[in-house]
Parts: structure tokens; C-alpha cells; sequence
């Protein structure tokens, strides 16, 4: 996927993790910073840049809940996934020209509330009376200390963002888990064509079901009885859109094959409400990280 010259969005700042998934993907495109992944959806939809790079959820720390808000209103579709391994550092401004960061001065670190979650355990041990504030994403945590320039504040940042803003890492790889990894969606208003969707898909859709005894487990036998398999379930509520769960499913198949055509009409039969988000070609890091399942 090449977009050339055209302009992408994506969530966060320069040194941001999403701007990173968003580089990695669009070398060659114009990348557009949004605040929100809000901002990053609308804009799609006014047409201001032709796709937008979001998180969906990561390894350590779970799903990112403002995307999940939006899936039942957006007119958008997941083109592709991406995965982007998270290292995360503390980066502090220096206490003067030639004299370095100290741990030891540190009373607030700034961050998302999904890395600060991230590095929870180590902040315990490490930091254990600092306060801890959010941020909008890491990249902000790191600008706006670096704004500031008092050493007693520190970031959880890449170590590219702290390169970008001019902080000094105390500490490196203070993340809980080594293989710490967040997946990437490509949003579109248009959905992928069928032919350029590999062999190894996903369907990804969003569903609910009426509030009756083995509804759920009709539903899942939808897409069972055609011999697919599901990679992730995970259920969420729209407070004040809907007043039963939503179910997030990433279905291992191209809804364009016949197997995929079939789970989808009997879907419909067996939920009160579907909505297929997209159909994409899944990652080929997908089994060689923990807690994403192969196609």
C-alpha cells in the first residue's frame, strides 16, 4: 500500500508509536498528526487524507477503548494490520548543560495511561511515591516535559521521541514484558479489494445478540458449522448507543471466499445486529507474538 505523495493521519505526534506504525507503512506519504483517534476518523471522512493509522490494542495492556467507542457509528473499513514493538523509556530533561537526568529526582511521570499500565511493575519498584499523570499519547508526555524543562518530570517515551525532544533516558526497556506489542489498524473509506487480500485473512465484525438463553453460542456456531476459526472475541459496551454488548470478532477468513460468504449469511440469521468492519490480509508476524493468534 502506497499512497505516495497523499496524505495519511494518524493518532499522536512525531515520535509517537503510531506515527512510527504510520512510517513503517508509508515511507514515502505525507503523515498528518491528529490529537484524538477521533479526529483521525473524521478526518477520513472529509477526505483530508486517504487513510488513518490507529492502535487497537496491545499485548500488555488490552484493547484501546476510544477505537472500540467509534466502530459502531464510523463508515470506514480496516484495510491492514500492523504490529510495532513497544520499547518504552523514562527520558527527563537534563539538570544543566553537562550534567545528565537523576533518576533519584524524579517526582511525576508523564505518559498514556497504556504505557504508564505497561511499565506498571517497574514504576512499583522503581518509582514507587512519584505521581503519575496522562498524557494524550507518549509522544505529548515527552514534548510537553521537554516544554517544560524541569528534571523532576519525566516521560515514558521511545527512545525516538526523547531523541525528537531533546531528553535525556534514564532508564531503558522499562517496560513489564519483553515482548511488548501493539497492533495497528489502517482505516479507509473505501474497503480493501478482493484482490489484493492474501490467502491468510481476517474478517473482522462487530455484532450483538438478543438477550435470550444460547444466543451467543448460536451466533459463534455460525461461523463454526463452516470449519473457520475465530482469533479473538471480545465483548464492550456503547453506553448510550445500545443496551446489550457488543462483540468484536476477528474471523481467520476472506469474506469474499465461499466459507467467509456463508459465516457472514448466517450471521445475520443468528444476531440482532452486524456490521462488518473490514477484510484484510493478516500480518505476517501474526504466531510470532504472544497473544495474536496465526490465521
Amino acid at each position: 500500500m502506497s499512497f505516495g505523495a497523499h496524505s495519511i493521519g494518524y493518532f499522536g505526534v512525531p515520535g509517537s508509536y503510531t506515527h512510527q506504525a504510520a512510517e513503517e507503512l508509508y515511507p514515502q506519504a505525507k503523515l498528518i498528526g491528529y490529537s484524538s483517534i477521533f479526529d483521525v476518523v473524521r478526518n477520513i471522512e472529509l477526505g483530508e487524507v486517504l487513510a488513518g493509522v490507529v492502535p487497537v490494542e496491545n499485548s500488555t495492556a488490552g484493547r484501546v477503548a476510544e477505537l472500540y467507542q467509534l466502530l459502531d457509528i464510523i463508515d470506514l473499513s480496516i484495510t491492514a494490520e500492523h504490529f510495532v514493538e513497544i520499547q518504552h523509556c523514562l527520558a527527563a530533561p537534563q539538570l544543566g548543560d553537562d550534567t545528565p537526568a537523576d533518576l533519584n529526582h524524579i517526582e511525576q511521570v508523564l505518559s498514556h495511561k497504556q504505557a504508564i499500565m505497561q511499565c506498571r511493575d517497574w514504576l512499583g519498584d522503581h518509582l514507587k511515591q512519584v505521581k503519575l499523570s496522562e498524557a494524550a499519547n507518549t509522544a505529548d508526555a515527552a514534548e510537553r516535559v521537554s516544554a517544560e524543562g524541569n528534571p523532576r518530570k519525566a516521560a515514558i517515551c521511545s527512545a525516538r521521541a526523547a531523541e525528537i525532544y531533546g531528553l535525556s533516558i534514564l532508564r531503558r526497556n522499562i517496560q513489564d514484558f519483553d515482548k511488548n506489542v501493539t497492533r495497528f489498524h489502517v482505516l479507509q473509506k473505501k474497503a480493501a479489494p478482493a484482490d489484493s487480500i492474501g490467502q491468510n485473512a481476517i474478517t473482522t465484525v462487530i455484532f450483538q445478540v438478543h438477550h435470550t438463553p444460547g444466543a451467543l453460542l448460536k451466533a459463534l456456531g455460525a461461523v463454526a458449522a463452516h470449519g473457520v476459526n475465530i482469533i479473538k472475541l471480545e465483548t464492550y459496551m456503547v453506553s448510550g448507543m445500545r443496551a446489550a454488548p457488543t462483540f468484536y470478532v476477528d474471523i481467520a477468513t476472506n469474506r469474499f471466499s465461499d466459507a467467509g460468504e456463508a459465516v457472514l449469511s448466517d450471521l445475520v440469521d443468528a444476531t440482532s445486529f452486524l456490521k462488518v468492519i473490514g477484510c484484510y490480509s493478516a500480518s505476517e508476524q501474526r504466531g510470532d507474538i504472544t497473544g495474536f493468534l496465526p490465521v
